[in-house]
């Protein structure tokens, strides 16, 4: 039997073994590419891997997996030969080259997720962070908004939603139907009002920079981007298995969203690295609930 909540400093097969048949939810992990020519980037046996991977998970568990090039084509192909079955691609934007000396500036990652029956959840994502980066979305939401303070008929719909969380139902014709048919809709005032109060839908490309000042790992991904992540594909209390941690990104993001999680570095830098980060993690989160202790009056 294996403790959960732990990062090991072994080799993922060996480890793996000792996880107990359908236990897993969740497979999130950047395994090693084989061509970056940098130490991390071992050699490992995809097919005795995939096997475990495949003994592990659940039925309706997900892998979610990181990759480039031919190698990342090949994962897919045999994952899906073990029945495992293409159910999104997520885009990483990272915001800034990877590769700034390459002739085509790689600004990006390709994420594939894959499940037997499993189904990807809807997910909301805060106003602001899912616009940050499209200002021009954003005014334009503030222009519409603007609009509807001088309409009676938008800020009473407003006013409605706010009151009651939810729209008020109006027949609209749509120009694209059948003349004669109409869907029921609502004012985009009000739509704007719902992304800003209730978040937006998570969405295939997802916006994320780079952790330019946390760096400690070659290819170290955002904790807020494995969190991302973790959401579309578990729920509270579910356990995630990152048989390649790194520095850790995807345990942190575990904790943070109240996931279990079974770790294993088998590199002995990474690996403390890693357990650094988590100590750091849980010695601020104890120094928060020090200070909210502390007396007001």
């Amino acid at each position: 039997m294996i403790e959960l909540n732990k990062i090991y400093n072994e080799d993922c097969l060996e480890g793996m073994k000792r996880i107990p048949d359908k236990s897993v939810d969740a497979i999130v992990t950047d395994p090693p590419y084989k061509y970056l020519k940098h130490k991390l980037d071992r050699d490992w046996n995809e097919d005795v891997i995939f096997d475990e991977w495949n003994r592990v998970l659940k039925d309706d568990g997900f892998i979610v997996i990181f990759g480039r090039g031919i190698p990342f084509y090949r994962w897919n192909v045999k994952l899906n030969e073990l029945g495992f079955n293409f159910k999104e691609e997520v885009i990483w934007d990272k915001k800034a080259s990877s590769g700034p000396l390459l002739k085509l500036s790689r600004v990006h990652e390709t994420i594939s997720l894959l499940s037997r029956t499993g189904s990807v959840r809807k997910v909301k994502v805060p106003y602001v962070e899912k616009n940050y980066f499209d200002i021009d979305l954003i005014v334009n939401d503030v222009k519409i908004l603007k609009s509807a303070l001088k309409n009676s008929r938008k800020l009473k719909e407003i006013l409605y939603f706010l009151e009651n969380n939810e729209t008020i139902k109006h027949k609209q014709v749509n120009k694209h139907e059948i003349s004669g048919h109409k869907k029921v809709g609502s004012d985009r005032s009000v739509s704007s009002i719902k992304s800003i109060e209730e978040g937006k839908n998570e969405t295939s490309v997802i916006t994320v920079k780079k952790e330019h000042y946390k760096f400690m790992h070659q290819t170290q991904k955002p904790v807020r981007l494995m969190e991302r992540l973790i959401n579309l594909v578990t729920e509270e209390g579910d356990t995630v298995l990152d048989s390649f941690s790194g520095s850790g990104s995807t345990a942190l993001a575990c904790k943070n969203l109240n996931r279990k999680f079974i770790a294993f570095e088998i590199d002995k830098e990474y690996f403390e690295i890693a357990q650094n980060r988590i100590k750091e993690r849980q010695s601020q989160i104890s120094l928060f609930d020090e200070v909210s202790e502390i007396p007001t009056n």
